[in-house]
C-alpha cells in the first residue's frame, strides 16, 4: 500500500478538481466521499480507479463492498483539502469505468429548474422506489453527483440515467421526439392528478422550481396539468413529497389505463406463448413418428442431463397436478425410458437411444421456428438466450443465499 505525501501529486489534484461540478464536467470520473458512498457505488457496479485512506482509519478498508486495487495512504490534511472541508472525511475514492445506463424506460422525470441538491437527490430516491430510473434536466449546470445530493438520493443516482438539457425549448422537442405526453404539476391545474386522463404513450412528469413551479413553456406545451387536492391550511408540499405522490398515482391510472395490452406485452407473457408455440410446431412433428409429446420430449432430455429428479420437482417444472402425474409418465413407463422409484425419476439407457432417434424431428421443428432469423441472428439469439439463462440463475442464487443468510424460512 503507496503512501501519497504531497499536495501537488498528480492523483491528488485530479481528486481535488471532482470536488466542484466544473470539474466533474465533461469527465468520466467522480470523487466520492465516505464508505458510504463509495459502497453505494460499487454496488451499482461503478469501478474504483484509486482510494484514498487517512492513515489512521485503514480499518474501513474492510467495510468496502468490493476491494480495491490501488489504494493511497495519506494524512487527514491532505484529505481536507481533497474534499474541501474543515472535518475530516477518512475515506474518498476516484471512480473509474462507469457502468452502462439503465434502459430508458416508460415513464420519466423532469426536473424544471429544480435546484436545491437535498431536493434533487430526495426525488432521484422516490422516482427509483417508483421503478423510474431516468431524469431530464431543463438546466444545463445541473449537478445529479454533488455529495448532498447522493447522499438524500442514498446512492440511488449511481442507478440511475440523467440527461440536461439546455432549457425549456430543447427539452420539450426531446420529450416530443421521444413520444412521451407531457404531464405537469401545478397549484392550478385543470385536474385532480387521481382522476387525471392518461393516454398509451409513456409519461413524463415535469416537477417545477421550489419557488415559481413550472415554468410557462412547459405548462404552455404540456398535455395534462394536474394538480394535487390539500388541505386548505397546508399551503404547499415539499416538491419530493409530491413528486412521490404524483409518480404512484399517475403510473397506476396509466397502467390501469392499458393494463391488458402491457400484460400482453410483458416478458413473463410473451416467453410462455413462444413456448406454447414451440410445444405446438414440436407436436406436430412427433405426431407421425412417436408415441410422445413435446412435453414429454422435452422432460426426457432434461432428465437425460441430470439423470434422476426428484417427483415432487418433475411435478413444478412441467406444471403438472398429481392427479396428471400418472398420465404424463404411463407411455414413458411403458417403452422403458424412465424408472421411477423412492420419490424419483430415472433415467434409463432406452432414454439415451430414443432421444438419439427423436433427435432429428427436434432438429427440424427448430429448423422451423428459427427459418425467419438469419444464422447471425440465430447465433445472437442463442448467445442472448445463454446470458439471460446464466443471469436469472445468479439471481435466484443470490435470493436463495440472502434468503439463508437472514434466517428466512
Amino acid at each position: 500500500m503507496d503512501r501519497i505525501t504531497s499536495i501537488k501529486d498528480k492523483r491528488i489534484e485530479l481528486a481535488r478538481t471532482l470536488a466542484s461540478r466544473s470539474g466533474r464536467e465533461g469527465s468520466n470520473s467522480l470523487l466520492l466521499e465516505g464508505l458510504e458512498s463509495i459502497n453505494w457505488a460499487q454496488k451499482a457496479g461503478w469501478d474504483i480507479d484509486y482510494l484514498l485512506v487517512e492513515e489512521h482509519s485503514l480499518q474501513l478498508l474492510e467495510q468496502l463492498d468490493r476491494p480495491v486495487q490501488n489504494v493511497y495512504v495519506v494524512s487527514a490534511g491532505i484529505l481536507k483539502k481533497v474534499t474541501d472541508t474543515s472535518y475530516l472525511i477518512p475515506l474518498a475514492a476516484v471512480t473509474g469505468t462507469r457502468p452502462h445506463h439503465p434502459l430508458p424506460g416508460d415513464f420519466c422525470i423532469v426536473l424544471d429548474q429544480v435546484k436545491d441538491f437535498g431536493n434533487i437527490g430526495t426525488i432521484v430516491r422516490t422516482g427509483s422506489a417508483f421503478g423510474v430510473t431516468e431524469f431530464i434536466a431543463t438546466q444545463p449546470d445541473f449537478d445529479p453527483f454533488y455529495k448532498k445530493t447522493i447522499e438524500a438520493s442514498r446512492g440511488r443516482v449511481f442507478h440511475s440515467r440523467f440527461r440536461v438539457m439546455s432549457g425549456a425549448v430543447q427539452t420539450i422537442a426531446y420529450l416530443r421526439k421521444r413520444g412521451f405526453q407531457i404531464i405537469t404539476t401545478s397549484p392550478y391545474g385543470s385536474t385532480v392528478q387521481s382522476m387525471v386522463e392518461l393516454d398509451d404513450r409513456p409519461i413524463a412528469l415535469v416537477i417545477g422550481n421550489e419557488s415559481n413551479g413550472v415554468c410557462e413553456e412547459i405548462l404552455a406545451a404540456a398535455d395534462r396539468s394536474v394538480l394535487i387536492p390539500m388541505n386548505s391550511e397546508v399551503e404547499s408540499l415539499n416538491v419530493g413529497v409530491a413528486t412521490g405522490i404524483s409518480v404512484y398515482e399517475l403510473k397506476m391510472r396509466w397502467i390501469m389505463n392499458g393494463i391488458e395490452q402491457r400484460i400482453r406485452t410483458t416478458l413473463g407473457r410473451q416467453v410462455n406463448v413462444l413456448g406454447q408455440h414451440i410445444r405446438t410446431l414440436l407436436d406436430r412433428e412427433l405426431a407421425d413418428t412417436a408415441k410422445l409429446d413435446s412435453r414429454q420430449l422435452v422432460f426426457l432430455m432434461v432428465l437425460q442431463c441430470e439423470k434422476s429428479i426428484g417427483t415432487a420437482q418433475a411435478l413444478r417444472e412441467n406444471g403438472l397436478l398429481e392427479e396428471e402425474w400418472e398420465r404424463f409418465t404411463a407411455p414413458l413407463l411403458s417403452q422403458g425410458l424412465v424408472e421411477i422409484r423412492d420419490g424419483s425419476v430415472y433415467a434409463t439407457r432406452q432414454t439415451e437411444e430414443v432421444l438419439a432417434k427423436l433427435w432429428a424431428i427436434k432438429d427440424r421443428a427448430e429448423q422451423k421456428i428459427l427459418s425467419c432469423l438469419s444464422i447471425d441472428e440465430r447465433q445472437a439469439f442463442n448467445q442472448l438466450l445463454d446470458r439471460l439463462v446464466d443471469h436469472c440463475q445468479k439471481l435466484v442464487c443470490e435470493e436463495t443465499h440472502s434468503s439463508v443468510g437472514s434466517g428466512t424460512d
